[in-house]
């Protein structure tokens, strides 16, 4: 039974990774499938993350994250509910700092409809808004001058993209995997990941 202490978390990329979620959320919880309705998938985030760890790659373009934006009603995003102590909201916000946090209806597989914590898109001007001068460059400009939001030319961060799509196969089976391939586009906006992927022979098929 749920207590007074716990929140619920919808995650959709890397959280969707049970040890990926416990290294920054260790109170993580009764992980299972969640549906958001009227949202897709992007690969139009940035990854800072990654340029720090050297899994971005600037010179082929790829150094894009995931992020979820309201679509239209037909569009739907399979993910990962999970339970966390309320002390966990803070690092979950942390973590999560580039994107604007948000709270969703999300249903769960027994019919349950939950009031979820999630992250969206968000602008570089919101984003700033956010922090001062001399933070963004803490968190970002020491690392990156462009733009972290609205860059149409930037492709996923490949171990990203492997590791969320693993993921969605174990949560899911091959309509998680599907939702992810087929619902999820690019930063062009118009590009879906299986169409990207299959033009990509030297990447892995899933």
């Amino acid at each position: 039974m749920r207590t007074a202490n716990l929140i619920s978390i919808f995650g959709y990329g890397s959280l969707t990774d049970i040890q990926s979620a416990r290294s920054t959320l260790p109170s993580a919880e009764n992980f299972r499938k969640g549906r958001l309705e009227g949202y897709r998938r992007s690969y139009n985030l940035v990854s800072i993350g990654g340029i720090k760890s050297g899994s971005a790659n600037l010179k082929t373009l790829e150094m894009a994250a995931l992020s979820i934006h309201p679509s239209d009603s037909d569009s739907k995003v399979l993910g990962c509910l999970f339970d966390v102590d309320r002390s966990d909201l803070e690092p979950y916000k942390e973590r999560e700092h580039r994107y604007n946090i948000v709270q969703v209806m999300v249903h769960e597989e027994n019919g349950h409809i939950v009031n979820a914590y999630t992250v969206v898109q968000q602008t570089d001007e919101e984003y700033k808004q956010t922090m001062s001068e001399s933070e963004y460059y803490e968190r970002v400009g020491q690392y990156y001058s462009g733009s972290v939001w609205g860059r149409t030319d930037i492709l996923p961060m490949r171990d990203y993209m492997k590791q969320v799509n693993a993921a969605q196969r174990v949560l899911g089976g091959q309509e998680y995997v599907d939702n992810m391939l087929e619902d999820t586009l690019l930063a062009d906006g118009v590009t879906t990941l299986k169409q990207y992927l299959q033009s990509c022979s030297e990447i892995s098929r899933l």
